[in-house]
């Protein structure tokens, strides 16, 4: 049982490193309006390699659920070559959409289904991942990650995800505010007993009445 809970921890870690080297390295910085950031020199294809993922596991547990199971297997397969894409890719929203996409598998009763998407990912990430990427490291940590603590992980990757964004963009930046709602929608959704978090502090304003811009901590 230590195991068990030791992994969290150990995704936690790794997540903490991605994120802080990704920024301290500047491969995650601010595009020109300084509200939005990138995070990969293939940010494009790989947020579209996220959606058409996404998009494929829905058709095929609606493809299932109807007993239609040779549509669920074609979907099933394209969306095992998009994971194949994903686990090689530095975009920030890679990880928080695998990890909320077999949640949701395992809450639409389709347990052993997100069970076999976790090892998939995790096999896909030691065969096409550099061992030497962050992003190599949790999937593997992912994949061995007991499916009762599932729930649980997302919530803190999530709030852990918000806690660095701010630190680093300020809760101004778009991708924070993104990474705030996002957790908040999904504990209301799933937690009856959430409540939602308090919203960002409004703007300071100096003696002149002007409001007074943030600065960020990281320029971008």
């Amino acid at each position: 049982m230590v195991e068990a809970w030791r992994v969290p921890e150990k995704l936690l870690y790794d997540i903490d490193v991605l994120v802080k080297g990704s920024f301290e390295a500047g491969r995650w910085k601010f595009v020109s309006n300084d509200l939005l950031i990138v995070s990969s020199e293939h940010q494009t294809a790989e947020k579209l390699a996220i959606h058409d993922f996404l998009g494929n596991i829905i058709n095929a547990s609606a493809a299932a659920k109807r007993r239609d199971y040779d549509l669920a297997f074609e979907r099933w397969s394209q969306a095992c070559v998009k994971v194949d894409r994903l686990v090689t890719g530095r975009c920030h929203d890679i990880i928080p959409n695998l990890i909320q996409q077999l949640n949701d598998l395992n809450r639409e009763d389709l347990g052993p289904v997100a069970a076999s998407l976790k090892k998939y990912i995790a096999e896909a990430s030691a065969v096409h991942g550099d061992p030497n990427e962050p992003t190599t490291t949790i999937l593997s940590q992912l994949g061995k990650l007991d499916m009762s603590l599932l729930a649980a992980a997302e919530e803190r990757i999530m709030a852990h995800f918000h806690r660095l964004f701010t630190q680093y963009l300020g809760y101004r930046c778009y991708n924070t505010f993104v990474m705030m709602m996002d957790g908040a929608r999904r504990r209301l959704l799933y937690n009856k007993w959430a409540t939602f978090p308090p919203s960002p502090p409004r703007h300071d304003r100096s003696a002149s009445g002007n409001p007074q811009r943030q600065r960020h901590p990281y320029p971008g």
